[in-house]
């Protein structure tokens, strides 16, 4: 049966589509992503773009926790048991071509990339050049494997695909061969201005094409050697394609019907977002959303592009909208409840009255290249939430010296409510505001927390609570805020 998509009728300068490892495990969901290049192509005007940008294929394994495919590619570069992983990822690539009806000999490319990446596993000297060769192959292989299919399944449509130069260019100092942040050649943070200017030339080469971009994968800006981006770069992949050639929409197909407002795992039953605005969605993204990364929206943000955050096996559904929006008063004026595992939160007491003596409790965590994720300011005390992994005895011993005493309580769980509208709705309504309800549900409950409280130009409000109570706090505050007929999750 045909799918229906939700595109406009005609666009104005054409679309960029991104499909993630869930929507690209099998031939029939590949030849899903070509069907709706093909049928938004036909919406764009002749010198318009369509640009699709595809992930490598999630879950292709039987164990339990269901390995992505650049999950298996991780454990080759760190050894763990590479033989194994690779045989995975080779037999699940050679499946998938036979799936679509090609022979080894017929799909060339893609067989070059595969013995490339062999000859390094045969050599053992897995180097830092080697290393996004091998991590990003998955994402390089399902981009040429939907090329070689769209190209066959439609000869009368011009497709391209880049080879060698993707469009991402990552922040890389070339003169010392070592990137701006992070491990040479892998999970390198993306070079904003260069990759708009970058994706902006790539467009050329996809004017009046469809365009299969493969994502997570970049280059140097000078002499373009290819490197792997910081996780979440596919979804970025897709809207700095959006950003630079202003193109309409930027479409994220997903395997959910939009963004939840809570963690599905935790409260099942919810109804998706209508719509985020960008502060909203980059903020619920950084504080652990799993269905649009954080570095993602920056560029839409930057050039007002939407995007839409709809589901991959029924694209006629509106799904999530970020972009341009009021403030809601609905539930409070909350939008999504955020949770984020793993801190530490930590009590500093005894500061010198003296200026300056703040700031150098603060300089402390900065020694120790520790981010702090929040920060309460006290009389003579501060308390502090850093993420565990970044707790060392060395830092505890610094922040108690000079007098001063420190109390740790770990592990924690950061919660907290997102909504552009929580202060206006606390302002029309002082004594019923999204704070009141936060703080009274968590008391009603038994359950012990620090609230923090928000600036007039904060869109969240913070609370961390033990670990053992994130659970219930979640049920409790989606049942609070109304945003379903609480439907528990096991």
């Amino acid at each position: 049966m045909a799918q229906i998509y939700l595109f406009p009728e005609v666009y104005r300068r054409g679309v960029v589509m991104k499909w993630g490892g869930t929507s690209v495990v099998t031939a029939q969901q590949d030849d899903m992503v070509i069907d709706a290049l093909v049928e938004a192509h036909s919406r764009v005007p002749n010198r318009g773009h369509t640009v699709g940008v595809v992930s490598g294929q999630g879950k292709i394994d039987d164990t339990p926790e269901g390995k992505k495919a650049t999950e298996h590619m991780y454990d080759i570069v760190d050894g763990r048991n590479p033989q194994e992983a690779w045989k995975i990822f080779r037999e699940n690539t050679e499946q998938n071509m036979v799936d679509h009806g090609f022979g080894a000999g017929q799909m060339n490319p893609v067989m070059i990339l595969l013995g490339d990446v062999e000859q390094i596993l045969e050599s053992g000297n897995i180097d830092a050049q080697a290393k996004p060769r091998i991590i990003g192959l998955p994402e390089l292989v399902k981009a040429q494997i939907i090329y070689q299919k769209a190209k066959r399944s439609h000869p009368d449509i011009e497709f391209f695909t880049p080879k060698g130069l993707y469009g991402m260019i990552g922040e890389f100092d070339d003169s010392t061969h070592e990137p701006a942040f992070g491990g040479p050649f892998i999970d390198v943070p993306i070079d904003h201005d260069q990759s708009l200017r970058f994706m902006g030339k790539q467009g050329m080469n996809m004017q009046g094409k469809i365009g299969i971009l493969p994502g997570f994968v970049g280059n140097t800006w000078q002499n373009w050697r290819l490197l792997t981006l910081e996780r979440g770069s596919s979804d970025a992949t897709a809207t700095y394609a959006g950003a630079a050639l202003d193109l309409d929409e930027i479409i994220i197909f997903s395997d959910r019907e939009g963004i939840l407002p809570v963690d599905p795992r935790v409260v099942a039953g919810l109804k998706h977002l209508d719509e985020l605005s960008y502060e909203e969605a980059r903020v619920f993204a950084g504080l652990g959303a799993d269905i649009i990364q954080q570095v993602a929206i920056r560029p839409a943000e930057e050039f007002r592009i939407p995007i839409y955050i709809r589901p991959s096996n029924n694209p006629g559904k509106r799904g999530t909208r970020i972009g341009v929006c009021a403030p809601s008063l609905n539930h409070c004026g909350v939008k999504a409840i955020a949770k984020q595992s793993d801190y530490t939160s930590i009590f500093v007491k005894g500061f010198r009255e003296r200026a300056g003596a703040g700031a150098e409790v603060d300089g402390i965590f900065a020694k120790y290249g520790v981010n702090v994720a929040h920060m309460r300011d006290g009389t003579g005390c501060r308390r502090y939430a850093i993420k565990t992994k970044d707790l060392s005895g060395e830092l505890l011993e610094e922040l108690a010296s000079d007098g001063r005493q420190t109390t740790t309580t770990a592990p924690v769980s950061r919660i907290t409510l997102v909504g552009a509208g929580i202060g206006l709705y606390q302002a029309l309504n002082p004594r019923a505001g999204a704070r009141d309800i936060f703080v009274s549900t968590l008391v009603e409950n038994d359950i012990p927390h620090k609230v923090y409280d928000r600036d007039d130009e904060d869109i969240g409000i913070t609370t961390f609570v033990h670990k053992q109570h994130e659970g219930l706090a979640l049920r409790k505050l989606a049942d609070a805020f109304g945003f379903k007929e609480i439907d528990y999750a096991a």
